[in-house]
């Protein structure tokens, strides 16, 4: 099973962006066309071939976030993989989805929000490796009160 897919997903990595477009919908007609199960609240006319033929353009680019660079995640092995990955970048599914998910609402504030993005934006380094850019990272958002690990915030004391 390991080695189908990998080799699944090789294949769907090497598939040009529109036809990976083009195959996608196809599939989800097919095989995820009746409700989104598995999002509380929405309503159940909504489908994910439906948010995909609403949001043409804006779905194409979800779909080839990163697909076919250097940095290329390969992070479709199959089409069924699809759902987990672009349901969540629609605004229907997300505002519903993640409507109590924050503990504390004021975090969201742009008084919090704006001044941590001004730093990140000023001392952003594209060129940095990955591991020089996440704790770069870590350290604004700490300056900004926000936990630096998934541990600090359960202890508690940030925002």
């Amino acid at each position: 099973m390991n080695k189908m897919l990998f080799v699944s997903k090789e294949w769907l990595a090497k598939l040009g962006k529109e036809e990976f477009y083009k195959n996608a919908l196809t599939w989800a007609k097919e095989y995820h066309n009746g409700p989104i199960q598995e999002v509380e609240g929405i309503d159940k006319s909504t489908t994910l071939p439906g948010l995909m033929e609403k949001y043409p353009e804006y779905t194409f680019d979800v779909l080839n976030i990163e697909r076919q660079t250097e940095a290329d995640p390969k992070r479709y092995r199959m089409y069924a993989d699809i759902p987990s990955q672009l349901l969540p970048f629609y605004d229907e599914i997300r505002a519903l989805k993640h409507k109590e998910s924050l503990p504390f609402p004021e975090v969201c504030t742009s008084e919090v929000i704006v001044p941590f993005l001004r730093e990140y934006s000023e001392q952003l380094d594209l060129t940095a490796p990955k591991d020089e850019w996440f704790a770069s990272l870590k350290e604004i958002a700490k300056k900004h009160g926000f936990a630096p690990t998934n541990a600090d915030f359960k202890v508690g004391g940030y925002i």
